[in-house]
């Protein structure tokens, strides 16, 4: 039998077709950097793609997913142990991967972005527990070592008033280690999602710290509190300090700024909280 072409709208999804090595951030685990791999392969008529993906975390379940034009739309039917089945809405494009659902009282959005050379995918997942009326976004906090070679990072995070934000991490990740090196930080907050050139990001120049002390009791039940908001587990302090590997981390704000969005390059205006 004589294979079948490939449909035309599946085309732009060759790009995604063979082995990565993936490092990801979960909220539910504050400060783990969870590493695996995906593996992207078509169905043998070029019509589903299969991709299987595996974390070397034991919280974290192997999964399964097969994309491909159910009922006239790209989706994507995701499955893993303990019975779940998930169906997104998908769209490829050149540089982006996008899915997506509207699950009542548990909707997920993700946006993945392929470089330049097609050989890094950079994405961020989002979660809504009210339908879609609000949704939870990482923090991107940019560091950089003491030589001024940038890196930034996803985190999970909470907030004192927008004052201070609050993460968990290793000590060893690579921004705990420039942050110890050079303390100023910088700090996107935005949300990927929005249509093109109707987005807008909040910008902060901050001074990050490990939180020791007196500061240490108060930062955790912050970041705590958010965490069980967010279906996560509850931290204390013995869960940042001695043998647990990880650390308690804030950024106190210096500045707030938006794009002002009037035609001049990167002109930004002062804003703050509200």
């Amino acid at each position: 039998m004589q294979p079948q072409p490939q449909r035309s709208e599946c085309q732009g999804w060759q790009q995604l077709v063979g082995r990565w090595a993936t490092e990801a951030t979960h909220p539910a685990l504050p400060g783990a950097v969870i590493n695996g791999q995906a593996t992207f392969e078509w169905f043998e008529d070029q019509r589903f793609l299969i991709q299987r993906s595996h974390y070397d975390h034991p919280e974290i379940p192997d999964a399964i997913a097969v994309t491909g034009i159910i009922d006239g739309k790209p989706s994507m039917h995701y499955f893993y142990p303990r019975g779940v089945h998930r169906v997104f809405a998908v769209d490829i494009t050149a540089d982006t991967w996008r899915f997506w659902n509207d699950a009542p009282g548990f909707s997920q959005r993700f946006t993945n972005t392929l470089s330049d050379d097609g050989n890094t995918i950079n994405g961020e997942g989002e979660l809504s527990l009210d339908d879609g009326a609000t949704w939870e976004h990482d923090l991107v906090l940019a560091t950089a070592d003491g030589t001024g070679r940038p890196w930034s990072s996803p985190v999970y995070f909470a907030h004192d008033g927008y004052a201070e934000f609050l993460w968990v991490s290793a000590p060893e990740a690579l921004h705990s280690r420039n942050i110890a090196a050079r303390p100023q930080v910088g700090i996107v907050i935005f949300d990927s999602h929005a249509p093109i050139g109707t987005g807008q990001g909040v910008y902060i120049s901050a001074v990050a710290e490990q939180v020791g002390g007196g500061d240490l009791m108060r930062g955790i039940e912050t970041f705590s509190r958010r965490s069980l908001g967010h279906g996560g587990a509850a931290w204390t302090v013995k869960d940042v300090h001695a043998e647990s590997g990880l650390r308690l981390y804030r950024a106190k704000t210096e500045a707030y700024s938006i794009l002002a969005k009037d035609g001049r390059p990167d002109h930004r205006i002062s804003a703050r909280p509200v």
